[in-house]
């Protein structure tokens, strides 16, 4: 205790119900000196304090009678009692902590189970921070009797209900927004009948105007002395203010105080959501000050008189956007007709592309689809001929002519352009050309064209142009009954142009799509009968379980597994991985699978099945594919597995006497890669509760999305965290494991993998 700092004794009040808690504060009070006094609902925190003057107050807001927040109100406006320090006591639920002592003056908050050190700490700091200007009540220390108490507190309680009667008046009044004068007026005089003033001016800032209530002796010198004295306070330049000004006769009463505040002029500044929108101003002429219900009165009127303000903001903001729109309303009318003039106009010429488009949607036939945008296009802007080409890898690959050979259009070309054809250079470029007589007399080569006899007086070369390439382009010459082409043919032109590529791309995809079926009906057949060559069932034994799972990378992949019956006592497994995948490597497990099943037939020697494969496989497929493949027995009568890799990665066992994993793996290299190779045999003993994992490469380079793969060591911890399981159960596991850590990332490679799980 000696770090603690030397505490003057002071009167302490604990205002509180819970019992528990009052014994250990006093206790702990008590311990270093501190006079305590207990009191349990609100009126006896008051009586307490008018009969023994405490220093400090500690109190809970949940106090019957008077609770802690209108108890703290009295304190603070009574002067006799306003510099004694409250300690908020913090709520069960703190929500109202922080507005409890901005909104009621509270000097500290502390949590219900601060520790004693803690406690004291905090009350040597506010003992230091009384006021010394005591009232005299407080240093006369003189007991109020009970009826001085009732007394003062009734008149405080009467100057709180009046105020609240204020407030209520004001507020009935406040949804007169429509009419913003009448609304300050009404303020202007319940406020004038409750507080004398000679001026009470409300500034809003939006508008820069000043609404000024002013009595009889308040001359425009006066308000201008006290508006000049203020203006910095409130943010503007009384000069160029909008004045309005109300005239009344106040009959309102001063309370009176013990020690009445010094304040004659008030200011109390007005924010809505952090925006400065205005002040209150109140001041007198005579100088005499305003008692502390006075300005308690003008400060609970801020969130009324904000809320009030923003209204009457809000109301003119609205009023002016209504003006406006009412403009704009007309000026949309007036546009209005004139846009339905034009939109008669187009309705014509929309229907006539909507009718276009429905053809050009219905023709498959790239041939069939060029010839008819042709006579369309020419028939609707009344073109004398034209044509259209369509690109194929960069070459023409169809050519449709009305009256426009493709010679002519060779020959076509502008004077500086190298002597390249117009088309050309669309194709090229992608541009639109569009030539009228004046264009056609200065661009094109008027040579060529006479050395041809052509004459032409309008030109236009449209490209059909997809989002990253030109497939083709059209071009059209002359008009029928005019020289030049007019906007609406250049409209039509292009929009034609565009609903002409969306009909040639949807063609070719047609063609493509009927393709791609034909192939997915075969993929799926492929696939389907791939799908029949695996096991349906795993095999039962009662020494061991067993369970699979396959995911091909694509529709049909090339990886293999399969169960074979050798006899009563020997059970086989295989995978293999085939290079590759799609329908070629499906082809090739489907040569491992008959292989192995015929190379099997009574053999319990894993070695030599693998050397009967490797050199059926060496003499049938092509030299570019491999197969790495595992094969194990499982021999239940002598119970050991036999195993042979050929080129395979390693398999993984786990031990479960000594908790730790294994890597099975012998000499051998691929399937097919030599006609003659050495493949080794390895034996294990089988042991209860010994766990295999025979795999393919997919499942240990799966990756996420950070490209990092899935790895045997995550593997092992799966199989570790679940060896009680059944085969079937980690099976399971282990491909929810996968997919979890893959996310979204499709499988890079065929996916699979046999738990092998001895029980007996």
């Amino acid at each position: 205790m000696s770090c603690l700092p030397e505490i003057k004794k002071s009167k302490i009040l604990i205002a509180m119900t819970d019992e528990k808690l009052i014994k250990r504060y006093r206790h702990n009070l008590n311990l270093f000196g501190y006079d305590v006094v207990i009191a349990h609902d609100g009126i006896d925190v008051l009586r307490c304090i008018y009969s023994h003057w405490p220093d400090i107050v500690i109190i809970d807001p949940q106090l019957p009678q008077l609770t802690g927040e209108e108890t703290c109100r009295i304190l603070k406006f009574d002067s006799a009692t306003r510099h004694i320090r409250l300690l908020w006591i913090e709520p069960e639920n703190n929500s109202h902590s922080h507005r409890t002592e901005s909104q009621f003056e509270i000097d500290e908050v502390i949590s219900r189970d601060i520790d004693q050190f803690a406690l004291l700490s905090i009350i040597h700091e506010q003992v230091q921070k009384r006021n010394p200007q005591l009232s005299p009540a407080y240093r006369d220390g003189k007991r109020l009797s009970e009826i001085d108490i009732l007394k003062r507190i009734s008149r405080i309680l009467e100057y709180k209900l009046l105020e609240k009667n204020v407030i209520n008046l004001i507020n009935k009044h406040a949804n007169n927004i429509e009419n913003p004068d009448e609304l300050i007026e009404q303020i202007f005089k319940l406020l004038g009948a409750t507080i004398p003033y000679d001026i009470l001016a409300i500034y809003m800032a939006d508008s820069k105007e000043l609404l000024i209530d002013r009595t009889s002796n308040a001359d425009d010198v006066f308000i201008e002395h006290i508006m000049c004295s203020v203006q910095k306070t409130c943010e503007f330049n009384y000069s160029k203010l909008k004045l309005s000004f109300f005239c009344h006769k106040h009959a309102g009463n001063a309370v009176e105080q013990d020690e009445p505040s010094r304040e004659t002029v008030i200011i109390k500044k007005l924010y809505s959501k952090n925006n400065y929108i205005g002040a209150l101003i109140v001041s007198r002429k005579t100088g005499e000050p305003f008692s502390a219900f006075e300005q308690d009165l003008i400060i609970s009127l801020n969130d009324l008189l904000t809320t009030i303000i923003d209204n009457i903001r809000m109301t003119g903001k609205i009023i002016k956007l209504s003006a406006e729109l009412e403009e704009i309303q007309n000026q949309i009318i007036h546009s209005n007709a004139e846009l339905d003039r034009k939109i008669e106009d187009r309705t014509v010429q929309l229907h006539k592309f909507y009718e276009a488009g429905k053809l050009l949607t219905t023709i498959h036939d790239p041939n069939r689809l060029l010839a008819t945008l042709v006579d369309m296009i020419i028939n609707s802007i009344g073109a004398e001929v034209g044509a259209a080409l369509l690109l194929e890898n960069g070459e023409i690959s169809k050519k449709i002519e009305f009256g426009l050979g493709f010679e002519v259009i060779k020959a076509i070309r502008f004077k500086d352009n190298g002597g390249k054809p117009i088309y050309q250079r669309v194709l090229e470029s992608g541009e639109v050309v569009i030539l009228n007589q004046q264009e056609v007399d200065e661009q094109l080569d008027r040579d060529i064209l006479k050395d041809r006899n052509l004459n032409i007086n309008a030109l236009a070369c449209i490209p059909f142009k997809t989002a990253t390439s030109v497939i083709g382009t059209m071009m059209v010459i002359n008009k029928l009954f005019c020289d030049s082409f007019s906007p609406d043919d250049i409209v039509a032109l292009t929009t034609l142009a565009s609903m002409a590529t969306v009909a040639i791309e949807n063609a070719t995809l047609y063609q493509q799509t009927i393709q791609k079926t034909k192939l997915e009906a075969d993929m799926k057949i492929a696939m389907e009968m791939q799908m029949e060559l695996l096991p349906k069932e795993p095999p039962e034994s009662e020494v061991f379980e067993v369970a699979s799972m396959y995911t091909p990378a694509e529709m049909i992949g090339g990886d293999y597994y399969d169960y074979i019956s050798i006899d009563a006592d020997n059970t086989g497994f295989i995978v293999a991985d085939v290079t590759g995948h799609g329908v070629s490597a499906a082809f090739i497990m489907t040569l491992v699978k008959t292989c192995a099943q015929l190379s099997s037939i009574g053999i319990v020697s894993t070695k030599e099945v693998v050397q009967a494969l490797n050199a059926f496989l060496f003499k049938n497929i092509p030299r570019n594919n491999f197969v790495s493949m595992l094969y194990a027995i499982v021999n239940t009568r002598e119970r050991m597995l036999h195993y042979t890799s050929a080129g395979h990665n390693p398999s993984m066992r786990y031990c479960a006497q000594e908790d730790e994993f294994i890597a099975i793996t012998t000499d051998g290299l691929f399937l097919s890669l030599f006609e003659k190779t050495d493949y080794g045999e390895i034996v294990i003993p089988l042991q209860k509760g010994d766990i295999y994992l025979f795999y393919t490469d997919g499942l240990t380079e799966a990756t996420n999305n950070q490209k990092e793969f899935l790895g045997m060591h995550r593997i092992q911890q799966v199989i570790r965290e679940n060896k009680d399981k059944s085969a079937q159960e980690i099976s399971s596991i282990l491909f929810w494991y996968l997919h979890e850590y893959i996310g979204h990332q499709p499988l890079d490679d065929d996916l699979t993998f046999i738990v092998l799980k001895i029980i007996q």
